[in-house]
């Protein structure tokens, strides 16, 4: 099984905690004096450019959904007369691009003459309402917008004000320009002028506190993200990818896609699998490497037939974004008996590229960790003065690296109380130990104080995610007058499973101390979330409770 690093080469200097970058080859630059990988391509075109030079006729894109494969030298011809249509169409380098599209073959052309051109790619989330899609417009001001039709509704319900001549519909839609028009103009594109460090794309965060924010991603962040996937999973050149989360995503762009084009490999591209599906895509496309959610995974085990499957291929089954409860991790062993086992870490300010990995050694020891450091990244754990702590002490999770972007798109203030000197200050709670394992505790506003007590709600969601009925978690606080916060978990059935109150609650007996034990459980058929998938809390807490009245029946 594969293992790009251990705690070997772990160290801590002056509260930082860092891999001994000789280990690696890394470098220490002037952009904020953190860590980079110095054989880095200058820019994602020369990624590219790289893979097509060194493999044109290695299948680059296979979208199952659209019974269509690409090579390299195909993509590449595609991505150039598309790059040629968008400057016939106006857009220079510099302009933003927003695209509303799925996991679709437009998605991958789209991206890359964005970045051919030197334009700035802003991919949104599909699954958005007209009411947010507004916002997200007003904030990147395209020169051009790409959809596909099921999506032009969305687009038609948005309070913008689009020029008709700048929006484009992939296929026969009766709305917008036609996608496939831009292929056929003559111009020449100009050379793209842009620096590793100007802005290359745009993802935007979740927003589960308020409108997303734009994070600005550079060549440079890119770059290193997908070179540092491939050292610290040590994959192969020709590595075969399976990708089921969105694209519009990080996990999907970076971990997934850039990471198989560093090593000239190959993308399967899903937009979205069933549990058959997922495991039927793993043997029919010989999958070697795949990210996802935990969910995807616990489904496939739950609703699927995965011993009906020859899974052997699959040599890493990476995760992030959930707990994944080591009942889960053991018998994920035993439907992937081939496969290195890790939990990933990553945030859109980081472009989502990997900040933690466990290590397939570790995964089993340390199931309740989201790993170590990866190569390039220092971490330390502060106080609210950005004092680094010590071993075991719970603070605010900082992170600097080459993936670390620079700022929010149009938010000064957000991006002064988030970034500093190199640093991003996460809101994760979280400890490192002596070894380097980090572990979350869940987001600083997410830290319940009950009677003095601090009740961090990641502890809580893992002791009863492991739950064998439990699909999915979501823990919080609510105000009480006599201990000050009150603990609820709210927890989904996985299908098929009856759940109770009190059989969950004698659950969590066993598993946490007195203090942390929710007082009110609600049994749920889905979490309310925002359309990036993140749980919205505030809607978790019934409206007496949210005034510090017990209600009955809860």
């Amino acid at each position: 099984m594969k293992q790009g690093y251990d705690t070997d080469t772990i160290t801590r200097t002056d509260g930082i905690v860092h891999h001994d970058p000789d280990a690696f080859d890394l470098e220490r630059t002037d952009h904020d004096g953190c860590l980079a990988y110095p054989d880095r391509p200058e820019s994602v075109t020369a990624l590219f450019d790289a893979a097509v030079d060194r493999a044109p006729d290695t299948d680059a894109f296979v979208y199952p959904e659209y019974d269509r494969t690409d090579t390299y030298a195909e993509i590449a011809d595609r991505v150039d007369r598309l790059a040629a249509g968008l400057a016939a169409a106006g857009v220079a380098p510099g302009d933003i691009v927003s695209m509303l599209l799925t996991n679709r073959p437009a998605f991958v052309e789209t991206y890359f003459a964005c970045i051919r051109l030197g334009a700035v790619a802003a991919p949104i989330n599909t699954r958005v309402s007209g009411r947010e899609l507004s916002p997200l417009l007003e904030d990147a001001d395209p020169s051009v917008l790409i959809t596909e039709p099921d999506l032009t509704a969305v687009v038609a319900d948005a309070d913008y004000d689009l020029d008709p001549e700048s929006y484009y519909v992939v296929g026969d839609g009766s709305e917008g320009r036609s996608y496939e028009g831009l292929f056929e103009s003559d111009v020449t594109p100009p050379a793209a002028d842009r620096g590793e460090h100007d802005p290359a794309t745009i993802l935007y965060t979740s927003g589960t506190t308020g409108q997303p924010k734009g994070c600005v991603v550079s060549a440079f962040n890119l770059v290193n993200g997908a070179i540092n996937y491939r050292r610290s999973f040590d994959t192969d050149e020709g590595l075969r990818v399976l990708v089921n989360v969105p694209l519009f995503h990080g996990a999907g762009l970076v971990s997934n896609l850039l990471h198989a084009l560093a090593n000239a490999g190959t993308t399967v591209v899903y937009d979205g699998t069933g549990p058959n599906e997922f495991l039927s895509a793993v043997e029919t496309h010989g999958t070697e490497f795949t990210l996802t959610v935990p969910t995807t995974y616990v489904l496939a085990m739950e609703q699927g037939d995965p011993e009906q499957y020859d899974l052997s291929s699959l040599e890493t089954a990476a995760y992030g974004g959930a707990p994944m409860p080591e009942e889960n991790v053991r018998r994920l062993r035993e439907v992937f008996p081939e496969a290195a086992l890790s939990d990933a870490y990553g945030t859109t300010e980081t472009t989502a590229g990997l900040v933690t990995m466990c290590p397939d050694a570790y995964t089993d020891d340390y199931a309740e960790t989201i790993g170590l450091p990866a190569p390039p990244i220092e971490l330390a754990v502060v106080d609210d003065d950005r004092d680094p702590l010590g071993p075991g002490e719970v603070g605010e999770l900082a992170i600097r690296g080459p993936i670390v972007v620079d700022e929010y798109r149009n938010r000064p203030a957000a991006t002064a109380e988030a970034f500093a000197d190199g640093w991003h200050y996460t809101g994760d709670l979280a400890t490192i130990d002596e070894d380097g394992f980090v572990s979350l505790k869940g987001r600083s506003r997410d830290k319940i104080v009950r009677g003095g007590e601090n009740v961090y709600v990641l502890d809580v969601e893992e002791a009863l995610t492991s739950h064998r009925k439990v699909l999915e978690v979501s823990v919080t606080g609510f105000p009480d007058a006599i201990l000050g916060e009150r603990v609820l978990a709210a927890a989904v059935p996985k299908p098929g499973e009856r759940l109770t109150e009190d059989e969950l609650r004698d659950h969590a007996r066993e598993r946490l101390a007195d203090y942390k034990i929710p007082e009110v459980i609600r049994i749920l058929d889905e979490l309310p979330k925002n359309p990036g998938g993140k749980v919205l809390k505030s809607e978790l807490v019934p409206e007496p409770l949210q005034h510090g009245i017990q209600a009955g029946g809860e």
